[in-house]
């Protein structure tokens, strides 16, 4: 008996000399115990006596557990070693941590009460010591509530998310989205998302069995489904937003432009007069811009749609919101016998449309292209225009202090669209889809086709999945890679 004292001394020596290292962390454990022992237990009933004893319990509960940790980390020096840093350094995980394994604590204490008769075969002759039930059931115990929280994280750094793919490497997958089986005709324009598992794309399809010849689909990360606002004969071009329960879609009515909205719940439309809407984009649900065939321009200032005076020989292509400012590419047709384009980049001074570049495309008066005429994009904090309405492709272009400046070389595409600079997509005619990582232009050759009609024209990207919308005069597709 005196050498089991003796060792049972130097034990706990060696225990305090162990945790001496980590005091004040432990202090600051002990405080974070003390704070979650004053929470009530959503599994208990609200009685007083019942908080009560939960208490109590539970003040005697902690100690033990605490010294029984201690001991079992003493055991093995691996052990040791682990627990001692995750104790130093997490004192409120482990606080939380104990707070979860109070409830099953609690049964192995109250079978460790069980005791073995003494006429039980366990027990070796002449022993008189009352042997646990649970010894073996704790030590387990034990080793799963070292172990578990080193295995679920480390010290408050949340879930570790694995870095990005790189995009050219993505696993892709086709969807086709075709309206109706006999519908000679779904074209989407434009895509909008929130999360890989909320994207919209929106265009035209000359099936009427829903909306009329307006057409809009959502991904819901599983599936794609026609969406019915409950309106008839619309056309829609573009669409944008500023949430899940925020979002916009421009195109006409008949005549007429018409701007639909999604508050959440459902979908509003309004009337404006004006002719087609080609494009909408805003920097905020207070200002919001929309423009199209013949100078139709509105603007959105949160409350109401105001109508902008613009020449009406200009047709608008796209518009963006870059520092501030408001962008947008135009064109009109030359005066009779109207076989020239001309293509203007314009910006919003205030109170009227300012030239900033154009050039001319046609049989006897071509210049050389000079900014992209498709399409307008803000990627990584910089802006880019991009196409053309004949080729689908006049090169890339950056805004570069006020001027246009070649981006791409000889790649050709529609649209930009990416999550930064050096992560920049992009798709053409014949199939044609690009990325850029800063460096260099790849090109995904599984996409190509020897149809020239086969053009995608936008998409959309997270960083960490991507969507890539085009069509062929026929149907729709959308690429989706992750």
């Amino acid at each position: 008996m005196e050498k089991i004292v003796r060792e049972s001394i130097l034990r706990e020596r060696e225990s305090e000399e162990t945790f001496a290292g980590c005091n004040s962390r432990q202090s600051e454990l002990n405080e974070a115990l003390s704070r979650f022992l004053r929470t009530p237990d959503p599994f208990l009933s609200t009685r007083r006596e019942n908080r009560t004893n939960h208490y109590g319990h539970a003040s005697r509960f902690c100690p033990i557990l605490w010294k029984s940790l201690t001991r079992f980390l003493r055991k093995r020096e691996l052990c040791r070693r682990i627990g001692l840093k995750f104790v130093e350094f997490c004192p409120s995980i482990v606080a939380r941590w104990l707070w979860v394994v109070h409830c099953p604590w609690k049964a192995i204490m109250h079978c460790s009460q069980q005791t073995i008769p003494a006429q039980s075969p366990l027990h070796r002759d002449g022993d008189r010591e009352i042997i646990s039930l649970s010894s073996a059931l704790k030590d387990v115990f034990l080793a799963l509530v070292v172990f578990s929280p080193i295995v679920i994280g480390s010290c408050d750094k949340g879930v570790e998310v694995p870095p990005p793919k790189n995009p050219r490497d993505y696993m892709w997958k086709v969807d086709t989205l075709a309206a109706h089986p006999d519908a000679l005709q779904t074209w989407m324009w434009d895509i909008y998302a929130t999360s890989p598992e909320n994207v919209y794309v929106v265009g035209h399809t000359d099936w009427t069995g829903v909306n009329g010849d307006g057409i809009m689909w959502r991904y819901d990360g599983v599936r794609w489904s026609i969406i019915n606002q409950g309106f008839r004969d619309i056309s829609l071009e573009s669409i944008t937003g500023f949430g899940p329960s925020n979002i916009y879609a421009a195109g006409n009515k008949g005549p007429d432009a018409v701007v639909l909205h999604f508050d959440g719940v459902r979908w509003t439309q309004t009337i404006l007069p004006g002719r087609a809407l080609y494009t909408i984009r805003g920097s905020g649900p207070s200002d919001i811009w929309a423009a199209g065939w013949g100078g139709t321009v509105f603007h959105f200032d949160g409350a109401q749609w105001a109508k902008i005076e613009t020449d009406q020989r200009w047709n608008f292509k796209d518009l963006a919101i870059f520092e501030g400012k408001v962008y947008a590419i135009a064109y009109r047709l030359d005066e009779e016998p109207r076989d020239t384009v001309w293509h203007f980049s314009l910006s919003w001074s205030g109170s009227r449309w300012d030239t900033i570049q154009v050039w001319a495309e046609g049989p006897f008066q071509i210049s050389s292209p000079t900014f992209g005429t498709q399409s307008l994009s803000i990627i990584g904090g910089e802006m880019y225009s991009a196409g053309t309405p004949f080729s689908y492709g006049a090169g890339l272009f950056q805004f570069i202090s006020g001027d246009w400046v070649a981006a791409a070389g000889e790649v050709r595409v529609a649209k930009a669209f990416g999550s930064s600079k050096n992560s920049i997509f992009g798709g053409g005619s014949y199939g044609k889809v690009y990325h850029f990582n800063g460096t260099d232009w790849y090109q995904f050759d599984q996409f190509r086709s020897g149809d020239f009609r086969l053009v995608f024209w936008t998409g959309w990207t997270d960083g960490r999945e991507a969507f890539i919308l085009g069509n062929d005069a026929q149907r729709s597709y959308v690429l989706h890679g992750r």
